[in-house]
């Protein structure tokens, strides 16, 4: 089996403490410091993004949210680029594109459609010999994929793994010292010690 990239002490007692707790507090409680865990990350996230070389748009379009699996009882953050952040600009051409009028195109850039290459997950790709309007021999273009990657989610999670970790456990705490008045009461109420 392999080994956790994270491991956390006392989470199993956590557990058995937040089941006397009813459903919509412990979902309060475990939300809250979901989220709060994710910050860094989040940060560094939109941050590499940004230095990425890109429009902006990418860094714009990084969220987080989270999901709760019904069946397995396991909430989860979920980050990366939303949809909706598309934006039509402005793109020069290549300065040895031959016979076009226009120096510019316009293009619909939608940052879920590309951050997975900015990533990393893309193969070099051969050079392309493009003909123009005319059917002449054109502009020679690089397939997109012989581009330089930046990661930028991978590294934020590895460099704030333990911040997150830290953060989650500071607001669980902090929530539970909360609600501890009436955590007590229904404890007591069962008979424990």
């Amino acid at each position: 089996m392999p080994t956790p990239l994270i491991k956390i002490e006392g989470l199993k007692e956590l557990n058995k403490l937040m089941k006397f707790l009813p459903d919509a507090m412990q979902r309060k409680i475990y939300l809250g410091a979901i989220r709060e865990a994710g910050k860094p990350i989040l940060k560094e996230a939109k941050h590499r993004a940004r230095s990425a070389g890109d429009t902006g748009l990418l860094a714009k379009s990084i969220g987080a949210k989270t999901r709760l699996y019904k069946r397995s009882g396991v909430r989860v953050l979920i980050m990366g680029p939303r949809t909706g952040h598309g934006k039509t600009i402005e793109q020069a051409l290549p300065k040895n594109l031959t016979g076009s009028k226009s120096k510019s195109v316009t293009v619909f850039r939608d940052p879920v459609k590309y951050a997975h290459l900015v990533e990393g997950f893309r193969q070099p790709a051969k050079r392309h010999d493009i003909p123009n309007f005319l059917g002449q021999k054109g502009v020679t273009l690089d397939h997109p994929g012989i581009r330089r990657t930046r990661p930028f989610m991978r590294p934020a999670y590895d460099h704030n793994r333990h911040a997150a970790v830290r953060n989650f456990g500071r607001v669980v705490g902090k929530r539970i010292v909360k609600v501890a008045p009436q955590l007590a009461r229904q404890v007591g109420a069962l008979g424990f010690k």
